[in-house]
């Protein structure tokens, strides 16, 4: 029985996640509306710098580079939503920060001098920046 279950919760999972795993365009763009999406690829196809317009949109939009695309977890980035030509997408990025803590500050040992955190994102982005993994 409890084989079954495990076996129902892989089938449901994938399923949610849906059959194949995705990825994003490195490069795009994820931001909290369908608006602030438009706006930064607007700014970008101005020729705005985009680590200066990454800093003036971060607390609507993330940029994904290199860098934060792997550090992204499984199940990788998960469609939630579709309206139009823009997606709705979900995704786990884990954050491993070096140096003091607080907690190592005050004498509680971290894993390997650092800290992991996981942060998770729900924010829009074309369609098209969705990759097979």
């Amino acid at each position: 029985m409890r084989f079954v279950m495990t076996l129902l919760g892989v089938a449901l999972g994938a399923a949610a996640y849906g059959a194949e795993p995705q990825t994003l365009a490195e490069g795009s763009w994820v931001c909290a509306t369908p608006e602030a999406y438009d706006e930064a690829i607007a700014s970008e196809r101005k020729g705005q710098d985009p680590q200066a317009l990454e800093i003036e949109l971060r607390a609507k939009c993330i940029r994904m580079t290199s860098e934060r695309l792997a550090d992204v977890m499984a199940p990788f980035v998960a469609e939630v939503d579709r309206s139009g030509d823009k997606a709705r997408v979900s995704f786990i990025i884990e954050v491993y920060e070096r140096g003091a803590t607080g907690a190592e500050a005050r004498g509680t040992p971290q894993p390997r001098g650092g800290l992991n955190r996981q942060i998770k994102y729900v924010g829009w982005t074309a369609a098209a920046n969705l990759r097979a993994q």
